[in-house]
């Protein structure tokens, strides 16, 4: 549920094949194969997550965490979706 809103085209993902190879030690078996947002074909040929449903997916996300009774973990997400997770917008800062 934790992935980057799909707007453009560079925002699909690789294949579990691929991710697999590059991260051996990781198991990727709770993804689907097509693990990016499928849906109704924008302007450049690709899918396009609406605003709204990029909402539904955090909300979801936010369920399943407090079904969980998740206290304490790490989430590393993009800036659209802590946004729409959180209401906030990050601050951009500089990594050195």
């Amino acid at each position: 549920m934790v992935r980057e809103q799909f707007i453009n085209g560079c925002d699909v993902g690789r294949s579990l094949r691929e991710l697999a190879k590059i991260h051996p030690k990781i198991d990727f078996d709770q993804l689907d194969e097509c693990w990016w947002h499928e849906g109704e074909m924008g302007h450049c040929g690709t899918s396009v997550e609406s605003r709204g449903t990029l909402h539904e997916r955090a909300n979801k996300f936010a369920a399943f965490l407090k079904h969980e009774r998740v206290h304490s973990t790490s989430i590393f997400m993009h800036g659209n979706f802590f946004r729409a997770l959180t209401g906030s917008q990050p601050e951009s800062y500089d990594v050195i």
